[in-house]
C-alpha cells in the first residue's frame, strides 16, 4: 500500500504540472486522438469499399481494434518512464533515482507520466462499448472477465516489451527503434484479428510477443468460435 501510495503521488505531481499550461494540455488531448481516429477511419472505409473482411464483421474488428488500442494506451500513459528510459540514461538521471531508498523500477514508473494519453484511453473505451453491444456476443459474467483480462494483459504485454528493452540502455545508451516494431507495430497489427496476416505472423505474435494470446485466441472465445474454452484463460499465459 506504501508503494501505491508514493505512485499516486508521484502521479498527482504530474496531473498538477500539466495543469500549469490548461491550453497546451489540452490541444495535447485533441492531438493524441487523432491518430487512432484516422486509424478508425481506414478501417470503416475498407468495409465500406470491400463490406467485409473474411469471415469478420465491422463491430467485431472494431472490438480488436479498441483492446488493442486500450491496452498501448494504458502502457503508455503508465509507463512512459520505460518508454523514455534511453533518456534518463543519457542525461544521468538514472544515476539520480540510483541514490533515492526506492525501488529502481517504481521509481522510473514515477518519472514520467503521460497524462494526454487519457484522450486515448476515452477514445478506446467509447469504442469498446459500442463494439461490445454490436458484435452480436451473447455476455456473459465469464465473456465479461474475459475481455477485462484481454485490455490488463495486454497493457503488461507492451510494459513488458518496454522494460526489456530498457534493459538494453545500459548498453547502448540511445534507444532502439526496432523496440516500435513490437510496439507501434503490434498496436497496428492489432487493429485486426491477427490471422488475416498468415500463419507466420500469428505465430510471431503468439510465441515472440504474445500480443495473440491476449487479442485473437481469447477474441475467439468471445464470438464462440474457439476450438477450445481453454482459450479463454491465454492472457494470463502472455
Amino acid at each position: 500500500m506504501q508503494v501505491l501510495r508514493l505512485y499516486f503521488r508521484h502521479v498527482a505531481i504530474h496531473v498538477r504540472a500539466a495543469m500549469e499550461y490548461r491550453a497546451s494540455f489540452a490541444l495535447m488531448l485533441v492531438i493524441q486522438v487523432l491518430t487512432p481516429l484516422s486509424a478508425l477511419a481506414g478501417v470503416y472505409f475498407l468495409f465500406q469499399n470491400f463490406g467485409a473482411l473474411q469471415d469478420w464483421t465491422l463491430p467485431q474488428i472494431l472490438l480488436c481494434f479498441a483492446v488493442t488500442y486500450l491496452s498501448f494506451a494504458l502502457a503508455e500513459c503508465f509507463g512512459r518512464g520505460f518508454d523514455t528510459f534511453s533518456r534518463l540514461i543519457r542525461q544521468g538521471s538514472f544515476d539520480r533515482l540510483m541514490v533515492q531508498p526506492r525501488n529502481l523500477i517504481l521509481l522510473t514508473f514515477c518519472s514520467d507520466f503521460a497524462l494526454n494519453r487519457v484522450s486515448k484511453i476515452g477514445l478506446a473505451l467509447c469504442l469498446l462499448v459500442y463494439a461490445a453491444l454490436h458484435a452480436g456476443i451473447r455476455w456473459t459474467a465469464y465473456k465479461l472477465l474475459v475481455l477485462v483480462l484481454m485490455a490488463l494483459s495486454g497493457t503488461l504485454v507492451f510494459l513488458g516489451v518496454w522494460i526489456a528493452f530498457a534493459a538494453l540502455c545500459f548498453v547502448t545508451i540511445e534507444g532502439l527503434e526496432v523496440v516500435n516494431i513490437f510496439t507501434d507495430g503490434g498496436k497496428e497489427f492489432g487493429q485486426y484479428p491477427l490471422s488475416i496476416y498468415g500463419k507466420r505472423v500469428l505465430q510471431f505474435f503468439t510465441f515472440v510477443v504474445p500480443l495473440a494470446l491476449v487479442q485473437y485466441y481469447p477474441f475467439l472465445t468471445l464470438i464462440d468460435r474457439a476450438p477450445s474454452p481453454l482459450l479463454r484463460w491465454t492472457p494470463l499465459l502472455a
